[in-house]
């Protein structure tokens, strides 16, 4: 609803009452209207309701002249009896004249009248039967419109809430009440709940009073809160708002907005109170509700509806350094279990990691008098629990659904200052990075895998176990052998991890469940750096997988590209063919190659280019 056209005017063109506005001319060229004849022509009659500007009639405008509304005034004062009736008036007496159309809004004259407090023109307007039921585009009626625009008691006076007012109601289903609520008619609001005669419907004070807490309206909600029944979630919605600790800090309210039941609710979305402050990072109020004498451990052991979290798992998703030094204070106050799992198997200390909350991930290890559950902790050879392991350690050890550990997932994730913290947060280093998945895979596994140097080369630096096999026997090699191709990024650093590897004694021709090397792997991904990083390790490229395949066979491609990038360093040229062998020359090893079975199984192409190779020597 936007105002204008206040101090406009308008033109009579032909005697018609035809008209158009101009908000941008000046207060110096407003022309006046010409007085018109009280009993208009037939011509005039039939064109009193033409359309104009944004699908106004002339009444529209007259209703939005503050020189009309003057006019209008002026004439119900006894001294100026005889004054020439104003243009609205000559409107209204038009036989045609239709009082509630409206406009391209949807507004009509009375809406246009009441925006801009014109009370003499909402008099003429009322008394000639503009209707105030009549919704605009947003669905506000006239009604709506006086408690919103109103500035006193003339414009509510007659616009009074009663029962049928309240059936009025906007698209956001908002009364004429909430309105007043909205726009700070506080006395209004007040007076109407006090009166004995107002609607005895329960939600309503309820509704008024969730409007006034969203628009900030202390004193409706300070008169409201003792006499409504505070069964709504009322708590959470302060929670929600920027300004409700001011509420919660108010003592009349807060006596009434916080207690047991209302501290442990769980509402339709799955959240308590104090879930719903640390949600939206409303500190204040996390602060007053946390040292509430009704916060105890239930209230912080409460889980959502959704994913089964505590207000731990989501002050770790939600990021905020106060709020989580509250809760943590409050946690080791009450040894609250700093380890609870979600639906997914979760720890507090999970989410930090996949959200990257390097704050509470660090507050949360460190502190080793922690209290964890020992039920949490998965049992079995894996997770190698011993009696007198510190409680960081066994933290570090829970595993969630996917079979991770934080540990894990920070590596996954590539978050590496996480996973450094965690390393000095431990006693036994080792034992962290040679923790297994569900798949077997240590922490050197998934560093060599992501191509992350810097994480492996932090690990090699402790006596690990470098030929550690997974489920499919896969060697932190084969997994460094790993051609990516949804993450170039990944790959940036793969050749330095092949090299630390083989540094710390990694076997160059490790064989997996299928018998193929890291060569094979890296074949098979067709990268032709790797190969080359892996051949001048000295790979073997005639081991045979269990299909009997060699990394010549069938993986040709990148081995051929290694020849290519280098030829003067690295030469591959078929020297002799003696008693159905051929003799090859590659990297400075002699290499025997059944030609037999060369010719069975490579492509042509290949021939083509050892032979290529061999005529040019």
């Amino acid at each position: 609803m936007k105002p204008g056209f206040d101090d406009r005017v308008f033109s009579s063109v032909k005697n018609t009452m035809t008209a158009r506005v101009y908000p941008n001319q000046p207060r110096s060229a407003m022309i006046s209207i010409p007085p018109l004849p009280v009993t208009p022509e037939k011509s005039e009659e039939e064109n009193v309701n033409l359309l104009g500007w944004d699908g106004a009639t002339p009444l529209h405008l007259a209703a939005c002249s503050s020189e009309i509304d003057k006019e209008t005034s002026d004439m119900k004062h006894p001294l100026e009896p005889h004054r020439k009736p104003s243009v609205l008036q000559i409107l209204l007496k038009t036989p045609k004249i239709k009082i509630n159309m409206r406009d391209n809004q949807l507004r009509t004259p009375l809406h246009h009248a009441i925006m801009r407090n014109h009370i003499a023109i909402i008099d003429e307007l009322m008394n000639a039967g503009a209707k105030i039921d009549v919704p605009d585009v947003q669905g506000a009626t006239p009604v709506h419109y006086a408690y919103r625009f109103g500035q006193g008691k003339e414009m509510f006076q007659r616009f009074p809430l009663d029962s049928s007012s309240f059936k009025l109601k906007t698209l956001d289903n908002k009364t004429p009440l909430e309105m007043a609520v909205e726009y700070g008619h506080t006395d209004v609001v007040i007076e109407y709940l006090g009166r004995t005669d107002s609607p005895a419907n329960p939600s309503l004070g309820l509704r008024v009073l969730i409007e006034a807490i969203r628009r900030r309206q202390e004193d409706i909600v300070s008169y409201l809160v003792p006499r409504t029944k505070l069964d709504s979630y009322l708590l959470h919605m302060v929670c929600r708002q920027t300004h409700g600790h001011e509420l919660i800090s108010n003592n009349i309210i807060s006596h009434e907005l916080i207690t047991k039941n209302t501290m442990n609710e769980i509402n339709t979305d799955g959240y308590t109170a104090l879930m719903i402050a640390v949600k939206y990072g409303q500190v204040e109020c996390v602060d007053k509700l946390i040292n509430h004498q009704y916060c105890d451990k239930d209230v912080l052991e409460k889980r959502s509806l959704d994913f089964n979290r505590t207000v731990l798992h989501i002050c770790a998703e939600f990021k905020s350094y106060h709020i989580t030094d509250l809760l943590l204070q409050k946690a080791k106050k009450i040894a609250l279990d700093l380890a609870p799992v979600d639906v997914m198997g979760n720890t507090p200390l999970h989410v930090c990691v996949q959200k990257d909350n390097q704050y509470m991930s660090d507050r949360l290890l460190s502190d080793r008098d922690m209290v964890v559950t020992v039920s949490s902790i998965p049992q079995g050879t894996s997770s190698r629990k011993t009696e007198n392991e510190d409680k960081i350690s066994k933290m570090l050890k829970i595993k969630n659904n996917n079979g991770l550990t934080a540990f894990h997932e920070a590596i996954e994730s590539g978050h590496n200052e996480i996973v450094l913290q965690m390393l000095k947060k431990v006693i036994d280093r080792v034992q962290l990075i040679e923790e297994p998945d569900q798949q077997l895979r240590t922490s050197l596994h998934m560093a060599a895998f992501k191509g992350n140097s810097v994480l492996l080369k932090e690990f090699l630096q402790y006596e690990v176990n470098v030929h550690a096999c997974d489920v499919n026997d896969h060697t932190p090699l084969h997994e460094a052998a790993r051609w990516s191709d949804s993450d170039e990024k990944e790959n940036d650093h793969r050749n330095e991890c092949i090299d630390l590897l083989i540094q710390k004694g990694a076997k160059i021709n490790a064989l997996n469940i299928r018998r193929e090397s890291p060569l094979h792997v890296a074949c098979r991904y067709g990268s032709s750096s790797l190969v080359k990083s892996l051949m001048k390790h000295g790979a073997d490229i005639l081991l045979t997988n269990i299909q009997n395949y060699n990394c010549l066979e069938g993986h040709y491609d990148p081995i051929i590209h290694t020849i290519d990038d280098d030829v003067t360093h690295y030469a591959f040229a078929v020297t002799d063919i003696i008693n159905s062998q051929l003799i090859a020359q590659l990297y400075g090893f002699i290499i025997l190659l059944d030609f037999t079975k060369c010719v069975q199984n490579i492509d042509v192409k290949f021939i083509f280019i050892i032979n290529s190779r061999t005529s040019d020597d």
